[in-house]
């Protein structure tokens, strides 16, 4: 499933919220200058910034 949201928030500001957010809970599996992914037992998130 896939989700798009627009916002004013500088993409670095997401990417540091998303790592603290997902990061305590799931492992990470990819790291970029633009983008996040983790996976934990139910499943995956990977969130992009551009």
């Amino acid at each position: 499933m896939k989700y798009y949201h627009r916002t004013s928030v500088a993409p670095d500001a997401v990417i540091a919220r998303a790592a603290a957010l997902f990061g305590a809970r799931l492992a990470p599996t990819q790291t970029g200058p633009r983008a996040l992914a983790f996976r934990g037992t139910l499943g995956s998130i990977r969130v992009d910034v551009g």
